[in-house]
């Protein structure tokens, strides 16, 4: 065929395609489809890239259905049983709730990179922090303000946003806030790691607990939230959850997995459409050591739940994309990644939590080290 004739052939083909697509839209803006388990998170994978890697979701509506927008989501029903009274214990300092606003905004997978004020709003928290006297709070308030300090530092998103040429950035303060506020490692060692009472009202007694198998090693939850909160899968007999524990630093950077639970996702039921509930530490009382429940913000685009849990609207949450019975990491009780532990050999449960544990320190251990000041033993 000449060249001529070529030429004219693949204008033809060109025109066609043109005419197919303006007769069906839905050519010109095809559906990305969802990506399998393996290209989300193989086993054994490292952490995922820090969020400040990713590029940046400019839309509200996406940024909470479906987490960020690009996986599809079943829609769980978010209601949570009353919360236990508060016992009478003092205030907790307000920059607490501050910082971990900041925080949780930051490690939000749907913020990118933050806007000027989540970094000045943290900037402003951390520096109320250094102005704190140690002494002056308790071991619970040492504990969880160095963690949000940690937990904004660990972030990286504000590392080149500081309010002024004069003010260092919230980075840098968040290393120092981490080792103002450090406690002994003898104290520490003391605390144990037995998370908190008020966790068996929320999942139930301890003593039914059975931990969860999973597929990530590291789990997920860790590594998506940089090392600063150790997660753990259970199941009752009526309910599935996960619930993390503040992990603190001594003046060493050595990590240590604290009482203190800072947030339970859970379900309520082991069907596929129980309600879903979150529950996170009451920060303006932190000597209490009580869980709340988190209210349903007003407005869709305020502050994440947390990396995995956002509002669809006033009554539905999204995990149900992650934790659904058509999901691929379903945490019904028959999901062969997500199973009973003690469907397995005893042999085998021990040696994969012991895989789990081992994956978890690696990554603090690493967070640990970043964290020591120049100079430091």
């Amino acid at each position: 065929m000449s060249a001529p004739s070529l030429l004219k052939t693949h204008w033809a083909l060109i025109a066609i395609l043109l005419v197919a697509c303006r007769s069906n839209p839905e050519h010109l803006a095809p559906v990305a489809a969802a990506p399998s388990v393996e290209s989300v998170k193989a086993p054994n994978s490292p952490p995922a890239p820090p969020p400040d890697a990713q590029p940046v979701q400019t839309s509200a509506a996406n940024e909470h259905v479906g987490g960020s927008g690009r996986l599809p989501n079943e829609l769980v029903p978010f209601e949570c049983p009353p919360g236990t009274p508060n016992p009478v214990c003092h205030s907790s300092p307000s920059w607490l709730v501050d910082l971990d606003r900041a925080a949780t905004t930051l490690l939000a997978p749907t913020h990118r990179r933050p806007e000027l004020p989540v970094c000045e709003r943290a900037e402003a928290a951390l520096k109320m922090a250094m102005k704190t006297v140690p002494s002056d709070l308790s071991w619970e308030e040492r504990v969880m303000g160095q963690n949000l300090a940690v937990r904004v530092f660990a972030s990286h998103g504000c590392a080149s946003r500081g309010t002024s040429p004069q003010a260092s950035h919230p980075g840098i303060l968040a290393r120092q806030v981490a080792w103002h506020l450090a406690l002994p490692a003898t104290q520490l060692h003391g605390l144990g790691a037995e998370p908190m009472p008020d966790l068996d009202f929320w999942v139930g007694p301890r003593s039914e607990w059975r931990s969860l198998r999973s597929r990530n090693v590291p789990l997920a939850h860790d590594g998506a939230e940089r090392f600063t909160r150790r997660f753990r899968p259970v199941r009752t007999a009526t309910r599935r959850a996960i619930f993390s524990q503040v992990v603190a630093y001594d003046a060493r950077g050595t990590p240590y997995v604290t009482p203190l639970v800072g947030r339970v996702e859970m379900r309520l039921g082991l069907a596929d459409r129980d309600p879903g509930c979150v529950a996170k530490l009451d920060l303006t009382r932190l000597r209490c050591r009580r869980l709340r429940a988190i209210v349903p913000p007003r407005a869709l685009d305020a502050q994440p739940v947390s990396f995995f849990v956002h509002f669809a609207d006033q009554k539905n949450v999204t995990c149900g994309g992650c934790h659904g019975a058509n999901s691929v990491r379903a945490t019904v009780p028959d999901d062969p990644f997500n199973g009973d532990l003690k469907l397995l050999l005893p042999a085998m449960a021990k040696d994969h939590l012991e895989e789990r544990r081992a994956a978890f320190e690696k990554g603090a251990a690493k967070l640990g080290r970043k964290l020591r000041p120049a100079g430091a033993p």
